[in-house]
């Protein structure tokens, strides 16, 4: 249903920080892409990956965390603010932010305790506590490096600002130096830097009050905020709050809300399954505390949402990250009009987040251009030259993917689909708990295609004489992946009944009332498949071979996947175990490392989690006989959507 004529009030006036105007609402916010060079210095990789959000129309863009002193760096590939020389690497890059009409705020902080390397060389914090894991002892800082950090704050504030940068945004979040030094559990000083809360907050006052020294009034000066940690003794919305009043009591401009602690990132960076807009009541609560303009987050990725936000007084600007790396023009076409037409972040944290909690390069398993911007970004696809007749094969993600993409180009491109409705499996992963806005993928390509008029025959399976008919200039075989488990001794004789994840989704009739979830795919199919049958109450027995319940999916996800099971009385489950044999109406398995053997008892039904294999026959068959015949996704080999998706724009690109 178009929603095109939602008219916004709020979201496109401008609004000052400081001194600075923001044309308008959308603020980019800061995370680390670990796009910076090995050197530390800004790539040029890196610098077009902001702008695209600059040309996509964010008002403010908030540069990731910028280290201030070599005592607190994340990892390699993030950028050292302290380099001397540095400021000059940022001039051209501020610049072009400004010829997009936004404003750019670079975000300064010390990693602390929380150094994503490990082992880290040596970490620094104001008391020896270990890191959230209790595996790395911190060195308890003296005050002189106490007083070398607070320099490095201000002098990083003072090359931002040489560089054109607008403003600087400090990190008292939900990690970091700052936050330990306010934290009562994390900082146990006895000096002038511990104990009482002005004591713990001078850190951070001493720090703003050198930027503001060196900067003057201009200069905007904001705080990427910690409301609530949401730990046993940690940092309380009470204690946020008062964070907060001593932020504008000290002068800072803007506070731009955050939540949560490595300990529980689901509550940092909210995974699927947590309501939109989950932050939002935190700055609230800050808004009616303060007097400077307050930042609302968490799990915003809609323009009618973010207006809802500002129309009801939540907050004065309204931040994302996931958001704007799916979709780096959600703010121009909300302005245009074209809000169907917004790819909506699900939150999966697969190609993002998780990526950069191993230090690695983040993409999006939506958006192949993000970290991609010079060779995928916003006005690189070209018109072809010479449009082809192209038939595809399958109308799944990677069928429907690449006709979008083609289209688009200029070729004419039929889908051919044996079900009654596009999108493939995401049709069955939808159905898992808490797992239903995985449906955003295909809703977004669908709308493409029938914006671009892409024909699409549904209920029809194709075979080598109908493409002989039909006689395209292009074959595109994406008929996708079936569901493969490795023969276990009694599996034809057993009276359980084994089904595999994606029969159980559709036929919820077969999930019996004693269920054993066997995983050997290490992805959500087994963790959601538990959930789903835990949800129609069945007593549900999880084994696996690997060292953890859904090991390839994204600690974040699965921290709260985890809590589901574990609060429901009939869900148990045990590592390292494979199977053995199947009885006549129980399950033996075998402990991988002792070869010890249980029986589970009693068995309606198995439920096995195993890898996929492509369904490539006709791909086959059709490359025997015609030349240009291609296969994508799950035909060519079953993957993940950020890899499907990727594969199949890219060869639209390329034909």
């Amino acid at each position: 249903m178009s929603n095109t004529g939602y008219e916004f009030k709020h979201l496109f006036l401008p609004c000052k920080i400081g001194n600075i105007e923001v044309k308008n609402r959308f603020v980019f916010q800061p995370h680390v892409p670990y796009f910076g060079g090995l050197d530390g210095y800004p790539t040029e990789t890196m610098k077009r990956y902001y702008l695209e959000r600059a040309k996509g129309g964010n008002g403010l863009i908030v540069i990731e965390s910028l280290m201030v002193h070599p005592t607190g760096v994340y990892a390699p590939g993030c950028v050292l603010m302290y380099n001397e020389g540095i400021a000059e690497s940022f001039r051209d890059f501020t610049q072009r932010m400004h010829e997009y009409g936004a404003k750019v705020f670079g975000q300064l902080s010390h990693a602390g305790v929380n150094a994503i390397a490990k082992p880290a060389q040596l970490t620094y914090a104001p008391s020896q506590f270990p890191d959230i894991n209790g595996r790395i002892i911190p060195m308890e800082m003296d005050e002189d490096l106490i007083e070398d950090v607070i320099r490095g704050f201000g002098e990083s504030a003072q090359r931002l600002q040489e560089a054109g940068f607008d403003g600087c945004e400090l990190k008292f979040a939900h990690d970091g130096l700052l936050k330990a030094f306010g934290s009562v559990s994390l900082n146990q000083r006895t000096d002038k830097y511990g104990g009482s809360y002005e004591n713990r907050m001078r850190f951070f006052t001493e720090i703003v009050k050198d930027i503001r020294r060196r900067v003057g009034a201009e200069f905007a000066i904001g705080v990427r905020l910690c409301i609530d940690e949401f730990v046993t003794g940690g940092i309380t919305q009470e204690d946020g709050i008062r964070f907060a009043k001593t932020c504008e009591e000290v002068g800072c401009d803007y506070i731009n809300g955050d939540s949560g602690d490595s300990v529980d990132a689901s509550m940092q960076i909210f995974p699927m399954g947590v309501p939109l807009g989950a932050g939002v009541y935190l700055a609230s609560a800050v808004k009616k505390a303060v007097n400077i303009p307050v930042v609302a987050f968490g799990r915003v990725n809609d323009p009618v949402l973010m207006e809802l936000i500002l129309e009801e007084g939540h907050a004065d600007f309204v931040g994302s990250a996931r958001q704007f790396i799916c979709d780096p023009e959600t703010a121009n076409k909300a302005k245009e009009g074209r809000l169907d037409d917004i790819r909506h972040c699900i939150a999966c944290n697969e190609a993002c987040i998780y990526q950069c909690m191993q230090a690695k390069p983040i993409h999006c398993c939506q958006n192949p251009a993000a970290g991609r911007e010079e060779t995928l970004g916003i006005g690189t696809l070209t018109e072809t030259e010479e449009p082809k007749k192209i038939m595809v094969v399958g109308g799944g993600i990677a069928g429907m993917k690449f006709a979008e993409i083609a289209t688009k180009r200029g070729h004419k491109v039929t889908i051919y689909e044996k079900e009654e409705y596009l999108g493939g499996q995401i049709n069955i992963a939808e159905k898992l708990p808490f797992r239903a806005e995985i449906s955003e993928v295909a809703r977004y390509i669908r709308l493409q295609l029938q914006k671009y008029h892409v024909e699409c025959h549904l209920g029809v399976e194709v075979n080598a004489a109908m493409v002989e008919e039909q006689n395209p200039d292009i074959v595109v075989v994406a008929t996708g992946s079936v569901p493969y488990y490795t023969p276990v001794k009694g599996m034809d004789t057993t009276n359980v009944k084994v089904i595999d994840v994606r029969h159980a989704l559709l036929h919820p009739e077969d999930v019996g009332d004693k269920v054993v979830v066997f995983d050997r795919q290490g992805h959500m199919q087994a963790a959601g498949a538990a959930e789903y049958a835990v949800a129609f109450g069945s007593e549900v027995y999880y084994y696996t071979p690997f060292d953890r319940i859904g090991t390839d999916v994204d600690p974040i996800t699965m921290q709260l996947v985890k809590r589901r099971l574990f609060d429901a009385p009939d869900f148990h489950y045990q590592t390292y175990y494979d199977l053995e044999e199947l009885l006549e109406k129980d399950i033996v398995v075998r402990q991988c490392y002792s070869g010890k053997t249980e029986t589970i008892k009693d068995v309606d039904t198995l439920i096995y989690a195993q890898y996929s294999r492509s369904d490539s026959a006709l791909y086959k068959e059709l490359k025997k006989t015609r030349k240009n015949v291609f296969s994508i996704g799950d035909c060519s080999a079953p993957r993940l959507i950020e890899q499907v998706i990727y594969e199949s724009e890219m060869l639209a690109r390329r034909l």
